[in-house]
């Protein structure tokens, strides 16, 4: 027998007629045990184990086949029943003025304008929105199928028909843009009988732009709130770029909004029709009538040309920097640090100029390296670098650059402030207990202190 095997073999064959012992084949290896591995007769234990696949094992396999089979038709339902929906209502984004129950309060801008009061307004098809008389983009708050909304009022140059094949697409591509750092697109509020865009709908911002937000000098925002909004701006943006829209091309702080919970949401992406030709035109020094405000915020690269509408990722980076360097000394853009008296000499048209034409060294914000980390000032100036290679993608700056300088916290400033009331409701509990013990008075920190 084999070394090793269950199967019996001749090894030596016996010669009658010489009386000797042949060998059949040549030997290798050790001589075989006394014993085969399995008895002489097969029936030793080792040889009588199940070698069958558990039965529960079976089960699990046929459950998970199951479980992705069920997943995967789910899956495949819901996307039609989701296509359908949209088939079956093509003008889910069309809004009337009988929708709209226009509230009582002040239109306010978000670029600077002093705000003014306008009437209420009455949901009927006669009723009539007021005209954008302001300098800037005109804003007011109605209801909308029992939610607040902010209604972004379209100026007569900008109004275009809804119905047009452009409009429909960007509408379309609207529609499944959905981030809490976004401003959330809810539909067109139209002229019926000529179906004309006049004024575009989104969630309600309570807090205003983040323009009016840094200009309030009666108070300082600190760190936390700071780190919230830059966090906030960060990760919108790189959904934003992770979409079919790819880019925003007008990234001001003037469309950063702020909500009640304080959660900044990026606002006007996506709607070319809200951009005039005007705005995309090169810049040059023969340009007198034209406002250089919003050119502030312009990557170098994009003044020297006719600006694609959606413009460029690398160009949004560079205006993120600029908006970083407003949070961190609470200022417009390209002003000296909040409180010290001394703005900018230089024009905003004088301003852009300079950052076209690319001087040596760069013109940027004015900015000390102990106005804040100095992790932050490293990735502000990356960001605004003149070379738009050099600049990171939104996705690196909140997955490097963020996590260390930020940390890995996802909460809005609300839930950090409850949190910091919690744990200091908590300490001033034990320090009473502990006054009311050994006749102490309990000290610590004043509610000032936590926020």
């Amino acid at each position: 027998m084999a070394t090793g095997a269950t199967d019996f073999s001749p090894m030596w064959e016996y010669d009658v007629q010489t009386d000797v012992f042949v060998p059949v084949r040549e030997l290798t290896g050790p001589p075989p045990s006394d014993v085969p591995l399995c008895g002489f007769t097969g029936n030793e234990l080792i040889c009588q184990q199940d070698h069958r696949v558990p039965v529960s094992v079976i089960v699990v396999a046929v459950l998970l086949s199951l479980l992705l089979i069920a997943g995967a038709v789910g899956w495949i339902f819901y996307s039609t029943v989701r296509k359908l929906r949209i088939q079956l209502k093509p003008d889910w984004w069309k809004i009337t003025l009988t929708e709209i129950q226009f509230t009582h309060q002040r239109t306010r801008t978000f670029n600077g304008v002093h705000s003014r009061s306008i009437a209420s307004f009455t949901s009927s098809a006669s009723s009539e929105l007021p005209p954008p008389h302001f300098h800037g983009r005109a804003f007011s708050t109605a209801r909308y199928m029992e939610s607040d909304v902010l209604i972004h009022h379209v100026s007569e140059e900008s109004k275009v028909k809804a119905t047009s094949s452009h409009t429909l697409k960007e509408i379309n591509l609207l529609r499944n843009v959905d981030h809490e750092n976004l401003h959330k697109f809810i539909g067109l509020l139209v002229d019926k009988p000529e179906t004309l865009v006049i004024a575009v709908v989104r969630d309600e911002c309570s807090k205003g732009d983040l323009t009016t937000l840094l200009s309030n000098h009666t108070f300082t925002l600190d760190w936390v709130v700071k780190a919230s909004f830059i966090r906030d701006l960060v990760h919108g943006m790189a959904y934003l770029h992770s979409t079919s829209l790819q880019s925003h091309g007008n990234l001001t702080s003037h469309n950063c909004l702020v909500n009640g919970k304080f959660t900044l949401k990026v606002s006007e992406y996506g709607l070319s029709f809200l951009r005039s030709e005007g705005e995309l035109q090169p810049l040059t020094d023969t340009q007198q009538s034209r406002n250089h405000h919003h050119l502030l915020w312009r990557a170098p690269e994009l003044l020297s040309i006719v600006m694609p509408v959606y413009g460029t990722q690398k160009g949004d980076v560079y205006s993120f920097a600029i908006i970083l360097s407003q949070i961190i000394l609470e200022s417009q853009p390209f002003e000296f640090e909040s409180g010290k008296g001394s703005a900018n000499p230089l024009t905003a048209a004088e301003i852009a100029l300079e950052v076209k034409n690319g001087n040596t060294p760069p013109t940027r914000p004015h900015v000390s390296r102990s106005a804040c980390s100095a992790a932050l000032f490293e990735m502000m100036e990356l960001c605004w670098n003149q070379i738009p290679l050099e600049r990171p993608s939104f996705v690196k700056i909140r997955d490097q650059y963020l996590k260390k300088i930020l940390g890995n916290t996802k909460e809005n400033i609300v839930d950090q402030l409850l949190k910091r009331m919690d744990q200091y409701s908590n300490t001033l509990e034990k320090k009473v207990a502990t006054a009311n013990c050994d006749g102490s008075p309990p000290g610590g920190a004043t509610l000032t202190d936590i926020f």
